[in-house]
Parts: C-alpha cells; sequence; structure tokens
C-alpha cells in the first residue's frame, strides 16, 4: 500500500557493483507486480490482477 513503488536493480562486473533505484509509473508498477506474481512470464490475467491489487490497495488507504 505504499504511495510509490521503485524497481532495484543491482549490476556486477569484476571490479565493480552498481545499483539502481528506479521510481516507476503507474503502468510500470503493474507490469512489475505481474512480472513477479507470474515468475517472468507476463500475462493479461497477471496484469489484470495486478491492476485489481493496486486498486484494491488504494481502497483500504481511504478506510
Amino acid at each position: 500500500m505504499a504511495d510509490s513503488h521503485y524497481l532495484i536493480e543491482k549490476k556486477s562486473d569484476t571490479d565493480r557493483t552498481q545499483t539502481d533505484i528506479i521510481k516507476l509509473s503507474e503502468d510500470e508498477s503493474i507490469n512489475e507486480i505481474a512480472r513477479l506474481m507470474s515468475s517472468d512470464v507476463t500475462t493479461k490475467a497477471n496484469i489484470e490482477s495486478a491492476r485489481e491489487l493496486k486498486a484494491q490497495a488504494r481502497v483500504s488507504k481511504r478506510l
């Protein structure tokens, strides 16, 4: 039920490790939630479920 959704990416090579923190848009957030729910295979059903989860969270926050 967060107000923002961030993607954290870690990249490494032999000498360095870099961590990027990216604030996601609403659509990116939905797609990322769908990806997490489906183990990297995103379907229309997963995307719809992610939209539903975000909608339920918004309703819960208003109560």
